[in-house]
C-alpha cells in the first residue's frame, strides 16, 4: 500500500475485497474433493498482492491450521493487522491497536424489525422460485428475461427452474447427505451451543492498514439446520489510512455471512425470517458506531449476506400457448421481495438511528427526508456499477452453438446431462448453457445464478467526502483459475476458488476534499 508517511496532499486507494473463500472444516465438502489446501494456496501467493483489505467469510479454524497459515502468510504479504470470528461467544486471534476484545457487544436495545413479508409463509407448502438469466462468462450481461423450455436429466423443465430434483440429488454426495443426517439428530440447542464452543463463524478481515479499534455483535438468534452449529457474528473494525496526526482519514468496516437458505428444502421461511432480524442487529451495530465516533467517518458493509437480490420466475406459474415460462413479476419489477426489505433496513434512516427511526413506520414514505440524517446515503456497490444484481454464485456458461465443443466445467458423462439448449426470445438466437462450475458447488445451486455477496458504501456529512468510492472500480470478482496454475494440474475440472465470486472496490482517501468544495 501507500506509506503512510505520505505527504498528506496525495490521494490515497484502498483496494477492498469481500469474499466467501469456501473454507469449512475437515471432511465437509459437497463432491469428492474441494481442495482447500490448494486453494487456499493460490489464493494467498496469487490474490493477497491485489488488495489492501480482505474479508472472508467461510474461513473456518475448527480441527486445522488454515486460518493461522493464511494470516502468516497475509503478514509476509504485509497485511500486519487482522481481526477474527471467534467460539463459545468470543472474540478469535487479532493483531490491532487497541487490544484484544473479549466481551460480546450487547445493541442498546432491540431494532425494530420491520415486517418482512414473504409469500406464501401462511401456507403449508411455500411458493417455488428460481433465477431468471443465464449470465455470461465475462459478466457481460443483459437484464432481459430469458425464457424457454428445455431438458435437464430427460425431464422437461423451464429454463429458469433449477434442477433441484431427482436429477440434483442424484449429484449429492454421501458425504454431505450423511452430514444433513448428523445436523437432523444433533439439532437440539444441548447440542447447538456445545457445538458453538468449538466452532467460529468462520469470518475474518485482514488488513494492511492500522485497526485502531475493533469489536463484534453476536447475533441474538444464531441460526437454525447447520449455520445453528456456528458462533455467527457481525465483525466491526476500524481503519486508519491517513498519517496519524490526520483525523479524516478513517472508515469502518463490517462483515459478516447471515443465515443461509438451503435451496434443497421446501420451506425456507424460517431462514429468511432469522435472517431478517440478523439484517436489522447489523444495521442497528453499523448505527451505533457510526454514532460513537460522532458520525466521522463512513463505513463499508460487506458479505454474504444470503439473501437473494435477483428476482426469479415461479416454477408453477403461467406459461404461454407454446409452454414458455410468462414473466409474472410485478411492474417488471428486478429487486426480489428480500432484496427490497434489505434496502428498507440498509437506509440512511435506519441506520442513523441504530435500528430505532422515529415513531412513525418506516414503510410511510410521507415526509421521509424532511429531517436530515447523520447517514447521507447507503449504496449497493454492485447494483450501482452493473444496473442490476450480479451473479455471485450458481454461475452458468454460455456455450457455442458449435454443438461439438465442450466446456471445462462438462467432464462426466452425468454433467453433460445437464447441457441446455435455450432459446432467446428477443432476437431468436440458440445457444447451450451449462452450470459454470460443479467441483465445488452443490448440485442445488448449479444454474441458481443468485446474487448473495454485497458491498454496501454507508456515506455521512461529516465525512464531507474524504473517503470516497473510486468511479467504476466496484466489481464482480470471479476469482477464475489461470490455465497453468499447479492445481489444475491436480483438478483440471476446478475453475475458480470458491463456489462464490468475491465483490471489489476502492476507496479513496483525500486528505483536502472539504477544502476544495469551499475554496
Amino acid at each position: 500500500p501507500i506509506p503512510l508517511a505520505r505527504m498528506a496532499q496525495q490521494d490515497i486507494e484502498v483496494r477492498v475485497v469481500s469474499y466467501n473463500i469456501f473454507m469449512r472444516p475437515p471432511l465437509v465438502r459437497n463432491n469428492s474433493d474441494d481442495y482447500k489446501e490448494e486453494r487456499l494456496a493460490e489464493f494467498v501467493s496469487d490474490q493477497l498482492p491485489n488488495y489492501d483489505v480482505v474479508c472472508l467469510q467461510e474461513m473456518f479454524s475448527l480441527f486445522n491450521t488454515r486460518q493461522s497459515r493464511l494470516i502468516k502468510g497475509a503478514y509476509q504479504q504485509g497485511f500486519e493487522f487482522y481481526f477474527c470470528s471467534g467460539r463459545g461467544g468470543g472474540s478469535g486471534p487479532s493483531r490491532t491497536l487497541d487490544g484484544p476484545k473479549n466481551k460480546t457487544y450487547n445493541l442498546s436495545s432491540d431494532p425494530i424489525v420491520p415486517q418482512l413479508i414473504i409469500p406464501g409463509s401462511d401456507s403449508t407448502q411455500s411458493p417455488q422460485t428460481f433465477p431468471s438469466l443465464p449470465v455470461t462468462a465475462n459478466q457481460q450481461v443483459s437484464d432481459t428475461p430469458v425464457l424457454v423450455p428445455v431438458k435437464v436429466g430427460g425431464q422437461v423443465v423451464n429454463s429458469n427452474d433449477r434442477p433441484t430434483t431427482e436429477y440434483a440429488s442424484e449429484q449429492t454426495s454421501l458425504l454431505s447427505r450423511f452430514f444433513w443426517l448428523l445436523h437432523s439428530l444433533f439439532s437440539s440447542a444441548i447440542f447447538s451451543t456445545i457445538a458453538k464452543q468449538f466452532l467460529d463463524a468462520g469470518v475474518m478481515i485482514l488488513s494492511r492498514y492500522p485497526v485502531v479499534a475493533h469489536d463484534y455483535l453476536q447475533y441474538s438468534d444464531r441460526g437454525i439446520d447447520a449455520d445453528s452449529l456456528t458462533n455467527k457474528q457481525c465483525l466491526h473494525a476500524l481503519l486508519r489510512i491517513s498519517p496519524e496526526e490526520e483525523e479524516n482519514g478513517h472508515f469502518h468496516i463490517f462483515t459478516t455471512h447471515l443465515q443461509s437458505s438451503y435451496l434443497h428444502l421446501e420451506d425456507n421461511h424460517p431462514h429468511e425470517t432469522i435472517r431478517a432480524r440478523q439484517l436489522a442487529e447489523v444495521a442497528a451495530f453499523v448505527g451505533e458506531k457510526l454514532k460513537f465516533y460522532d458520525w466521522e467517518y463512513p463505513a463499508i458493509i460487506c458479505g454474504d449476506l444470503n439473501g437473494d437480490a435477483r428476482v426469479h420466475r415461479r416454477l408453477n406459474g403461467p406459461r404461454d400457448s407454446a409452454g414458455i415460462a410468462i414473466d409474472d413479476c410485478e411492474d417488471e419489477a428486478t429487486d426480489s421481495i428480500e432484496y427490497k426489505y434489505m434496502e428498507k433496513v440498509f437506509s440512511p434512516e435506519y441506520i442513523s438511528h441504530s435500528g430505532r427511526p422515529p415513531v412513525r413506520d418506516l414503510s410511510d414514505d410521507e415526509d421521509k427526508n424532511v429531517v436530515p440524517h447523520p447517514v447521507t446515503a447507503v449504496r449497493n456497490l454492485m447494483k450501482e456499477r452493473y444496473g442490476f444484481h450480479p451473479v455471485t454464485i450458481g454461475d452458468v456458461a454460455i456455450l457455442s452453438d458449435d454443438s461439438s465443443e465442450r466446456h471445462q466445467s462438462l467432464y462426466s458423462l452425468e454433467t453433460q446431462s445437464a447441457e441446455q439448449i435455450s432459446t432467446n426470445r428477443i432476437d431468436g438466437k440458440s445457444f447451450r448453457y451449462a452450470p459454470r462450475e460443479l467441483q465445488l458447488s452443490e448440485a442445488a445451486d448449479w444454474l441458481c445464478q443468485c446474487c448473495k455477496d454485497y458491498l454496501y458504501f454507508v456515506d455521512t456529512a461529516a465525512n464531507d467526502g474524504h473517503v470516497r468510492v473510486k468511479e467504476s472500480a466496484s466489481l464482480v470478482q470471479e476469482f477464475f483459475l489461470a490455465t497453468d496454475v499447479p492445481i489444475k494440474k491436480k483438478c483440471p475440472s476446478l475453475i475458480q476458488l470458491s463456489d462464490h465470486y468475491g465483490v471489489a472496490t476502492t476507496l479513496i482517501y483525500s486528505p483536502d476534499a472539504g477544502k476544495k468544495r469551499t475554496s
